[in-house]
């Protein structure tokens, strides 16, 4: 009955520390786990470590007495994992001197370690390490029925803090990778409109409040009729092209964006209009020397209107949009392929 207590209060434990104050579980649990059992089987190390490809990585470690840090990097075959791996299941020893398993071992030659107890962790079925404790000195005494189970259940914790932060990461990957395409032009691969605008609100609300920025409003000019006589393939071609070509102009600071059809904005933070008027008009340039060529032998050679202002106190997204959105009308009406500014 003393033991089956014992038991009860090691598992209440190793619960507690996963799932500390309500907390979702988190990989620094493995941390506590380690320190909890380096305590109490009296050892002088405890590690989870990974292992990929034959090479043993320390992944989480709590050492006493032993110069081992998280992240170092051994052979297998020169730890003691390599015996767990062999026999697939929980292993122990305290006389490792006069364990056949353990006393030619390079990893006894080279550290000494005299006492060990190391168990696989399995995660999905496939065999993602090993979680061990081990000293340098024999115990006064062998590892007790007690004391393997405790470690049994550690792996079992450990294998569950490791298998919730996969799902946790892989969620993660999942929610960037959909936020990517929400906020992603899917002909020209450029952020759209939704992520545009957001980031130029965020923008003038905060990054650009005490300097200036320019935004410009920029057309494909006479589009409708490339469409018309071409098709809309050959139009979407041009658009990708200009895309690029505009892209490729831009400064690592500026941002171009396909706000919809043939219609794009560029956002130029921290910048004045006479800094910004040479990067639209290498941005026009660019656009006038690209070459669509067609299978018929027609060549494209797009232009594009811009218009552009400078931000202004209590600037927002309407305000500034609205008054690049109406140079850019006068752009069309001066003759298109050319950059008018608002006044």
């Amino acid at each position: 009955m003393t033991e089956y207590y014992a038991s009860v209060d090691l598992m209440r434990t190793i619960h507690d520390i996963i799932h500390k104050r309500g907390r979702r579980i988190d990989p620094v649990s493995i941390d506590e786990l380690l320190k909890f059992g380096v305590d109490y089987l009296d050892v002088d190390i405890g590690t989870a470590s990974s292992i990929i490809d034959g090479v043993y990585t320390i992944e989480w470690v709590q050492t006493a007495k032993l110069d081992l840090e998280a992240g170092t990097q051994l052979p297998l075959d020169t730890t003691y994992c390599s015996v767990v791996l062999a026999e697939n299941e929980l292993v122990h020893t305290n006389e490792a001197d006069k364990d056949e398993r353990f006393k030619d071992h390079k990893s006894f030659q080279t550290y000494g370690l005299q006492s060990y107890i190391g168990t696989p962790i399995v995660i999905n079925d496939v065999v993602w390490g090993v979680l061990g404790f081990a000293r340098k000195t024999a115990r006064r005494e062998a590892f007790s029925d007690l004391e393997i189970e405790m470690v049994r259940m550690m792996g079992t914790a450990v294998e569950t803090v490791i298998a919730e932060q996969a799902v946790r990461s892989d969620l993660m990957r999942q929610r960037d990778d959909m936020a990517l395409i929400a906020y992603t032009d899917s002909l020209t691969g450029l952020k759209n409109r939704s992520a545009g605008m957001e980031m130029l609100e965020q923008g003038l609300a905060t990054h650009y409040k005490d300097s200036c920025c320019v935004v410009a409003v920029i057309d494909f000019d006479h589009f409708k009729s490339i469409n018309d006589t071409y098709g809309h393939d050959v139009g979407d071609q041009v658009l990708i092209a200009g895309a690029n070509a505009m892209n490729d102009s831009l400064r690592g600071s500026d941002t171009v964006i396909r706000v919809g059809g043939e219609e794009f904005m560029i956002i130029l933070p921290y910048t004045d209009k006479d800094n910004a008027s040479a990067v639209l008009e290498r941005v026009r340039e660019a656009v006038e020397k690209t070459v669509v060529t067609l299978d018929s032998g027609d060549v494209i050679n797009p232009t594009v209107s811009i218009g552009a202002t400078t931000s202004e106190t209590g600037d927002d997204v309407s305000s500034i949009y609205r008054r690049a959105d109406q140079a850019l009308y006068k752009a069309k009406h001066a003759g298109r392929n050319c950059i008018v500014w608002s006044k």
